[in-house]
């Protein structure tokens, strides 16, 4: 059972007690609107971001991952790191992953996970990240979230109905109250994506009297789009007008 006798508001956020939610498919087979679809490719993708996070100074990951894949390559990786807790899951692919699309995989995987790993179940806070992607600022983002006193974090786009699935922070009792209850609403082909599942949510649980914020410091991600197999490592002033954009509209949101 997931930690559920933590109220919104309760407790503030601690970075040391945060834990990190990977999530991998390292053989999409035949879902669609994957264009990076090597399994070897994939492969190596996670290896680097893997790397990448446990010298990040996050303490605990879980790695998630729903295609059958063997993970001896990541758990050898992982031993070389024995200061961060890992645990790694493997599942076998659901029957209707490839046909209601990545986003419908990726949140039953999600669901799965806090159904079975131990860790989770001892999360204050959840962080979520696309399994191949990393971020730069990693270290300065912990730094000014720890002890900050909301219950998600997570960025709004589109009028509030899209929300960046990539990279968010919530407390277990949102995804599991909020979150996975709209797993079935969920439909790449018929163009309700995980963006927009997560903002339905979010806006749900802020309803709900969850408190949202906004990141102190713009999620600067890197690596390549699954989707469209192009790198999303922002240019210098790329990533300056987001940095600056990202300021502004905090100050907007907290005013």
């Amino acid at each position: 059972m997931v930690n559920l006798d933590i109220a919104p508001g309760q407790r503030p956020l601690r970075c040391s007690e945060l834990v990190l939610m990977l999530t991998a498919t390292i053989d999409p087979r035949l879902t669609p609107l994957v264009a990076r679809s090597d399994p070897q490719v994939r492969l190596n993708d996670y290896r680097i971001a893997l790397k990448s996070w446990l010298s990040s100074g996050v303490s605990t990951i879980v790695f998630v991952e729903n295609s059958g894949y063997r993970l001896d390559a990541l758990k050898e990786i992982a031993r070389g790191y024995p200061r961060v807790r890992t645990e790694f899951i493997s599942l076998n692919p659901a029957e209707l992953t490839a046909q209601r699309g990545k986003g419908y995989g990726e949140l039953t995987l999600m669901h799965a996970a806090f159904e079975q790993s131990s860790l989770l179940r001892e999360a204050q806070f959840v962080a979520k990240c696309t399994g191949r992607l990393t971020l730069l600022n990693i270290g300065e983002l912990l730094r000014q979230l720890d002890g900050l006193n909301a219950d998600l974090f997570c960025t709004f786009k589109r009028n509030l109905t899209f929300a960046d699935s990539r990279f968010f922070i919530a407390r277990p009792t949102m995804m599991t109250g909020q979150l996975f209850p709209l797993k079935d609403t969920l439909d790449d082909g018929a163009g309700v994506f995980f963006e927009n599942v997560l903002a339905r949510a979010s806006l749900g649980a802020v309803a709900a009297g969850f408190k949202w914020s906004c990141f102190p410091v713009f999620p600067n991600i890197a690596g390549v789009s699954g989707t469209f197999n192009t790198t999303m490592t922002d240019r210098p002033w790329i990533r300056a007008a987001k940095v600056l954009y990202h300021a502004l509209r905090r100050y907007v949101y907290e005013h």
